[in-house]
């Protein structure tokens, strides 16, 4: 019994220590694909995020970034987001993680019928380091929309430079 329990151990220990982590404060930016869920604002337009947090280990980031989701002929709809990411290092330079937290949005919209609110935010997303401290990034968010906010899926990719790499 003892042996089953620590050959996955063993196992997850030495990818960690495979894995190249960037350490410290970070910068990125992100273009992607939004979805709103509404035939009000479109359903599908061009996004970009830019973001910046600080990695305290191999395994656990915390993030704040801005989204500007969209902007057309009904208004805009911008994001300020606040994360915790749990990080799990796969191989050597390749990482995945997983991301909670909260999204504040603010809809601006010509009818003047302006609406912020916060939203509960979620995401799921890789990492590739290309050289020493320059990540490539897919991810996936979503955050639940209230009352009259709709959802947003936010599908992205994206470069995070970490700063200071150990």
């Amino acid at each position: 019994m003892k042996k089953i329990i620590l050959i996955p151990l063993l196992l997850m220990s030495s990818l960690a220590l495979a894995a190249q982590a960037n350490h410290g404060p970070y910068l990125g930016g992100q273009i992607g694909h939004i979805d709103t869920h509404t035939a009000k604002f479109g359903t599908d337009w061009s996004a970009y995020r830019l973001f910046g947090g600080w990695r305290f280990d191999d395994s656990f980031a915390v993030e704040g970034g801005y989204s500007h989701l969209f902007n057309n002929k009904n208004g805009r709809l911008r994001g300020y987001d606040l994360v915790g990411k749990a990080i799990v290092p796969l191989a050597h330079n390749f990482d995945m993680y997983i991301k909670a937290g909260g999204m504040y949005t603010s809809q601006d919209l010509k009818t003047k019928q302006d609406k912020s609110r916060p939203l509960p935010l979620i995401g799921i997303g890789g990492g590739f380091n290309i050289v020493k401290g320059l990540n490539l990034e897919a991810s996936y968010s979503y955050a639940w929309g209230y009352s009259d906010i709709s959802d947003i899926d936010f599908a992205a990719l994206g470069l995070t430079y970490t700063f200071n790499v150990t």
